[in-house]
């Protein structure tokens, strides 16, 4: 196995890079919260945002790169714990402390699928609710259903008027649309 090693300002950006994932590194818990506002994260995970991505008019260009959410999931303290240790064992990379990977390992866990009954090691992507009417969990994208939960909380007819008259009117279309079929974009919970 050939093993490379980094020059001077390579190695520089790689701790420089190492050091940023280790403060990135969700340290409690945080639920979700419209006043005051707060994205759901949980211990452990590193940040991960969803985009809703919508076609249409050059005007809607930035609106479509602006719009994300900051997703709960268990790709993201997985890939990245898998991209730390395997960056020490086949580079010149700093050695994840215990803490960093046991958080990771301890937020991984959480994704565990709680339809299989006794010890199991399958895991979900996005944390897991209760459906009560099936009597199962359903993977659940807890924040991205929170956004598609604001229409609840605003002044509909007044934001709808309001991107028309601003000449937005597409985008009114698409955020109708979003009121519409908010609850079925991705399976009935």
């Amino acid at each position: 196995m050939l093993v490379r090693k980094l020059v001077k300002g390579q190695t520089l950006i790689v701790n420089e890079l190492f050091e940023k994932l280790k403060r990135m590194q969700v340290k409690e818990d945080v639920p979700f919260s419209i006043f005051p506002p707060h994205w759901q994260a949980h211990r452990g995970s590193y940040p991960s945002e969803v985009k809703l991505n919508f076609h249409g008019a050059k005007e809607f260009a930035l609106i479509r790169e602006m719009f994300k959410v900051p997703d709960v999931n268990m790709f993201a303290p997985a890939w990245v714990t898998e991209c730390l240790i395997e960056a020490f064992a086949y580079g010149n990379a700093p050695k994840a402390s215990s803490e960093q990977v046991e958080l990771a390992l301890d937020a991984i866990n959480m994704f565990t699928n709680m339809n299989e009954a006794g010890a199991t090691s399958e895991k979900t992507f996005w944390p897991q609710m209760l459906n009560a009417s099936t009597k199962t969990y359903e993977s659940t994208p807890v924040n991205l259903f929170e956004v598609l939960g604001f229409p609840d909380y605003l002044p509909n007819e007044a934001i709808e008027k309001f991107l028309e008259l601003i000449g937005l009117k597409g985008l009114e279309e698409v955020y109708e649309r979003l009121l519409k079929e908010k609850y079925g974009l991705f399976f009935s919970t």
